[in-house]
Order: structure tokens, then sequence, then C-alpha cells
């Protein structure tokens, strides 16, 4: 019997790419349909169709403010106040544009929770080879399970936005940590760059990563690249999952408006400027 109370899903997004929410959960529901971990879908803002995934027992929590990912911006107070609003010990963390693309083993998910129980000092664990290599890590054994352990004064991106199992604690510690230090204007890259660092000065933490997909994705970078989803990309996922994703000018997945564009970072900026696309006067 799988214990996953102490474990939910948190689905990190907000409204510019609500194009992407119904697939992720059609392929969650497909891949992970046998499971009682609790799903919070956690956005910046809402739009009125919301009652869909409420009524899919999707827990949805809302920041009530845009999202803003300039420097001064408020994606590490959003996901503070996630958290801080989630009662479980552990998370499993999806970045919006992360696909899950083959069935969940719940037997190997349990295992590695429980891994994490009886082990405190390992704080994340990676679900998917396609999460960055640990190059000067070393390779190690839990309970009969393979994985290779970062270096922490070493690795890079030790810390990264492939799904992950984490400790909520620590999350909320780390995250906290990037708010105070981080001097990155893209954010998701501060989170990246900064968790990393968080690392750094506790070398008796362990990140680990599978031997062997957990969660299984289609790309490392998600589906999506600075607003755009790739002609190669809307080809595999109509091929094999049946999935079509609403797209702008240039494959973009938005037609922002004036104040979406004020609150983007400078590479969805910069995209726009790169195509020639001026901001949408729609509401």
């Amino acid at each position: 019997m799988h214990n996953f109370k102490n474990i939910s899903l948190l689905y990190f997004t907000c409204l510019t790419y609500k194009s992407l929410w119904e697939s992720f959960f059609k392929l969650k529901n497909k891949y992970m349909d046998n499971t009682t971990i609790k799903t919070y879908l956690c956005t910046d803002i809402l739009n009125d169709d919301h009652n869909i995934y409420q009524e899919n027992n999707i827990n949805i929590l809302t920041f009530n403010k845009k999202s803003n990912f300039t420097i001064n911006g408020n994606l590490y107070d959003r996901i503070l106040f996630y958290l801080n609003n989630i009662d479980s010990k552990y998370i499993l963390f999806f970045i919006d544009d992360m696909y899950i693309m083959d069935y969940v083993n719940f037997n190997k998910l349990q295992q590695l929770i429980n891994i994490m129980e009886n082990n405190e000092d390992i704080k994340i664990i990676k679900l998917s080879l396609d999460s960055f290599p640990f190059n000067n890590g070393k390779n190690v054994n839990y309970d009969n399970i393979n994985f290779v352990q970062a270096d922490n004064s070493k690795d890079e991106y030790i810390f990264n936005v492939q799904p992950i199992i984490i400790r909520k604690d620590f999350f909320i510690d780390m995250v906290t940590y990037c708010k105070n230090n981080s001097t990155v204007t893209h954010q998701n890259g501060g989170l990246e760059i900064f968790g990393t660092k968080y690392f750094r000065i506790n070398l008796n933490f362990k990140c680990l990563r599978v031997c062997k997909d957990i969660i299984k994705i289609p790309y490392s970078g998600g589906i999506v690249s600075s607003g755009i989803i790739s002609e190669n990309m809307k080809k595999f996922l109509k091929e094999k999952e049946n999935i079509e994703i609403k797209t702008y000018d240039n494959n973009l997945i938005f037609d922002l408006t004036k104040e979406e564009y004020e609150c983007v970072g400078d590479r969805v900026k910069d995209v726009y400027k790169n195509i020639n696309k001026k901001y949408s006067d729609n509401n």
C-alpha cells in the first residue's frame, strides 16, 4: 500500500502559460492515474474556466498578483506562498512545461520517499535522466537503488527545474536564500543558480539523481523555450499523445497583453522584439 499522504504535487505555472495546463493534467491523469498524491495548480492569477480543474480534484492556489520575472519580481514570493499553503512534508515539483511522458512506477516512487524519510541529509531526488548530470559526483546506493550524488563544491545545476522530490522545509529555506541573494534578472535562472549556491554553503546536504527515469519528460528544457514551442515538439505531442497546443505567431504559446508584456522576463521580451511582434491590445 502506497503512503502518499506526506507528499503533494506542486504544478508551478502562471496565467500566461495557461495553454499548457489542460494537456499537462491530461498526461498526469494518464500516467499517474493510480495515485492518491494531492495535486495543486499553483498560479499567479486565474481566468474564468478554472472550475474544470477543481472539478477534477485539483486544488488551486492563487497568488492573486500577476507574475513578474524581473530582478525585483515576485517569483520567490509566489513559491513561498504556495509552499506555506501546502500541508505535506515532501513536494513533487513540476514547472509548467515539464510534461510527464510515460507511466510512473509507484513502487519506485514510494521507495524514494522511504529513502528520504530514513536519511534526513537527502534534500532532493531528481527524477529524470534529462536533469543535468553530476560530472563530479559519485555513485551511491540506498536500499538497492543506484543514484548519482552531486559534489556540492564542484557540480553545476545541483538545483534545477526538472521534476524532483524535495523536502518542503528545505525548499522554503532554499527559496528564501534565493530571494535574499539572487542578482539574476531571469528568476527561474536565479532559482537554479542560487539554489545551487545554497548547496555550496551546505556541504552536508545531499542531492541525488536517479539512474533510471522515474519521471520521463520529452526534453531537458521542457516543451517550450522562451514562449515558443517548436514544430518538432508539436508534431511529437500530436503523434504520441494526440495533444494540440494553441499557438500564435511564430509558434508562441501566448499572445501577450501590454500588462503581461511588462511583467515577463527579458528573454521573452527579446523573442517578441526579434520576431517584430507587438503586444496584444486585447484584455
